[in-house]
C-alpha cells in the first residue's frame, strides 16, 4: 500500500491503495478518493492514554540527557562554557517539545512498518535551507502546518528506512515564512527611552507577568525601584542557514539507544537558527535590552515565547541572580501530564503556583495574576447561554493531558455536537457557541454550520469576559483557565470533558469529586 503521512494531497497517489497515517491526514470534510481506491486509516498508539503516560515519562527522562548533550555541543559550537542550567533555560522550551514531537512521529510511522503493508511513499524534497525555524515562535507557528510535518516525518523515514520510498524535489515545500520587520510605534519608543534611562536601578525584572500594567507599577514601587515596563517582542531578523556548521553540530560519540541515535540526525535540522547562526548576535542583543545586574528575574510566559528573554535570563541566573515563574494557564497543578509545567519547575529558583504545592520543594502558592482583574459580575438572568470551546493542532505538539493527535480531536468536537444537539428548543434560542481563536486546518465553523445550521456564534474576537458577563450561563468544556475565570466572576458555570483525554492528577481529582457531587461538573455531554 501507499503510505500518506499528512495531508499535502500533493504527495498522495490517489491511484495507489493507500495506508493514511493517522486522521490528520483526513480533516473536514474528508478529501475525496477516486471510489475503486482502497484506503484505511491506522490505529493512533497514543488512543492507549496508559502508553502515553508511559511515553510521557520516558520522553521527559530522555529530555534531561538530551538537554546536556546538546547543550555541550553548542557551548563546543559558540566557544562558550556555560553550565546545564543555561541551556535548561535557552534551548528547554523547544527541545522538550520538539522531543516529543519526534518520539509519536517515529511511533506512528513504526505502527506503520509492523503492519507489513507499505510498498511506498513520497518524500517532497524542499529547499534545505529553509527547513529550520527562526527560533521558538517560528517552530510553534509552523507545527501545525502539513508542508513542516511531511518534513519530520520524511526526515525519520529517511534515517530509520523502515520501508521503501520515493523522493522527488518540490520548490512549493519551504517552510520559514518571510520576515517583515515592524516599525516601533512612537509608545514603543517612548517606553525604550524611559527604560534606558531607569533600566540601571532595576533589581527585579518583570516581563510578561500576567498583571495589568498598573499591577506591575504598583509592585515595582513597592519594592523601591522605578516602574520600568518590558513587554516581549518579535524578533523580525532572519538568519541565513549554515548547512555545513549544522552538519558538524553532533559529535562520533556513540548514541545510548535508537531515539538518541535518531535525534542525532533531526536535532541539527531542525534546531531553530537563533541558538545556532543567529546566537552571538541575538545574545548580545539580550543583554542590551534588560538591566545588567538584576537580583530577580520574574515572568509568567516569557520563558515559552521570548528566546531574547531566555538569553538574558540564562545569563543573569548564572551570574548569581534568582528565576522566578508565576504560573500562567488553569491546567498546571490540575492535569496529569503537563510537559511545560515541569519545564518551568526545573528551571525556576521559585515557581509560583495559583494556589497548589508539590514535592519539588521549588513551589510556592501564591495568588494568581490572570484571575485578579477578574471582577464579579452582575446577574444576567435575560442573558444567553454561552459555550466555549478549545481546539488543538491535528498533528501532536506536545505532552499534555488533553486530547492529542486528530482522532481525539475529532472525538472533542463531536462531544460538542452531542451537547448541542441535546439542547431543548427553549436553550437552543439563547445558546451561543465560542468557537476557539484558531482553527489548525479543522475548517470547526462548516463543521458545525453543517451540523446545526441555525446554531449562533459568539464572535471569538471579542473578549472572553465581555461575553461571559453577558451570559446567565457559561460552559465551560475543557480544563483550562476558563472556569476559573466564571468562578471568580461568579458566573453560574456548567463544565464537562472526557476524563480518558483530560486526566486529573491524584492530588486534584477531590475537587473535581466536589464538583460533580454538586451537579457542576460532568464526564459526558
Amino acid at each position: 500500500m501507499f503510505l500518506v503521512t499528512t495531508a499535502l494531497e500533493s504527495s498522495w497517489d490517489k491511484s495507489r491503495e493507500t495506508l493514511f497515517l493517522g486522521r490528520w491526514c483526513l480533516p473536514y470534510p474528508r478529501p475525496e478518493m477516486p471510489p475503486a481506491t482502497a484506503w484505511r486509516v491506522l490505529p493512533y498508539p497514543w488512543d492507549d492514554r496508559d502508553l502515553l503516560a508511559r511515553d510521557a515519562a520516558l520522553v521527559w527522562d530522555a529530555c534531561e540527557r538530551q538537554l546536556q548533550y546538546w547543550g555541550d555541543r553548542l557551548n563546543d559550537a559558540h566557544g562558550l562554557d556555560f553550565p546545564h542550567r543555561y541551556w535548561r533555560i535557552v534551548l528547554g522550551p523547544w527541545l522538550t517539545q520538539f522531543l516529543a514531537i519526534v518520539h509519536e512521529r517515529r511511533l506512528c510511522l513504526e505502527t506503520a512498518a509492523a503492519s507489513c503493508s507499505v510498498d511506498d511513499t513520497l518524500i517532497l524534497k524542499g529547499p534545505e535551507a529553509d527547513l529550520p525555524p527562526d527560533d521558538q515562535c517560528d517552530f510553534v507557528d509552523l507545527l501545525p502546518s502539513d508542508r513542516y510535518n511531511h518534513r519530520i516525518y520524511a526526515d525519520i523515514i529517511e534515517a530509520l528506512r523502515l520501508f521503501p520510498y520515493t523522493t522527488r524535489p518540490d520548490a512549493h515545500m519551504a517552510c520559514a515564512r518571510p520576515s517583515q520587520p515592524a516599525k516601533p510605534r512612537a509608545a514603543r519608543r517612548c517606553l525604550d527611552v524611559w527604560n534606558r534611562i531607569f533600566a540601571g536601578a532595576c533589581r527585579v525584572v518583570l516581563q510578561d507577568t500576567s498583571l495589568k500594567l498598573r499591577g506591575e507599577v504598583f509592585l515595582q514601587l513597592a519594592l523601591g525601584q522605578p516602574p520600568v515596563v518590558f513587554t516581549p517582542r518579535a524578533s523580525h531578523e532572519r538568519f541565513q542557514t549554515d548547512v555545513a556548521r549544522r552538519t558538524r553540530l553532533a559529535d562520533a560519540s556513540p548514541a545510548r539507544d535508537p531515539f538518541e541515535a535518531l535525534l542525532r540526525v533531526l536535532v541539527p535540522r531542525h534546531l531553530p537558527r537563533i541558538f545556532l547562526e543567529g546566537f552571538s548576535r541575538t545574545r548580545e542583543q539580550a543583554l542590551a535590552m534588560y538591566p545588567p545586574r538584576p537580583r530577580v528575574l520574574l515572568t509568567s510566559r516569557s520563558h515559552l515565547t521570548d528566546d531574547r528573554w531566555n538569553l538574558y535570563a540564562a545569563e543573569q541566573c548564572v551570574r548569581g541572580a534568582k528565576l522566578g515563574i508565576i504560573q500562567h494557564g488553569g491546567h498546571y497543578g490540575v492535569g496529569l501530564i503537563n510537559h511545560y509545567e515541569d519545564h518551568e519547575k526545573a528551571s525556576a529558583d521559585r515557581y509560583f503556583t495559583w494556589g497548589w504545592d508539590d514535592a519539588t520543594g521549588r513551589t510556592r502558592p501564591a495568588p494568581a495574576p490572570k484571575l485578579l482583574s477578574v471582577r464579579r459580575k452582575r446577574p444576567a438572568p435575560g442573558g444567553d447561554i454561552l459555550s466555549a470551546i478549545t481546539l488543538m493542532p491535528r498533528y501532536s505538539y506536545r505532552l499534555y493531558s488533553l486530547p492529542v493527535g486528530a482522532g481525539q480531536v475529532e472525538a472533542y468536537l463531536e462531544d460538542q455536537c452531542r451537547f448541542i444537539a441535546g439542547l431543548s428548543a427553549q436553550a437552543a434560542r439563547i445558546f451561543r457557541l465560542r468557537l476557539y481563536v484558531s482553527d489548525y486546518g479543522l475548517n470547526e465553523e462548516q463543521l458545525f454550520r453543517d451540523r446545526f445550521p441555525n446554531l449562533a456564534l459568539a464572535d471569538s474576537r471579542q473578549p472572553f469576559p465581555r461575553q461571559m458577563a453577558e451570559s446567565r450561563l457559561f460552559i465551560c468544556t475543557y480544563n483550562s483557565t476558563m472556569f476559573l475565570e466564571s468562578f471568580r466572576a461568579d458566573v453560574p458555570t456548567i463544565m464537562f470533558w472526557n476524563p480518558r483525554h483530560w486526566e486529573l492528577r491524584p492530588a486534584a481529582a477531590p475537587y473535581f469529586e466536589a464538583l460533580s457531587r454538586a451537579g457542576v461538573f460532568h464526564e459526558t455531554p
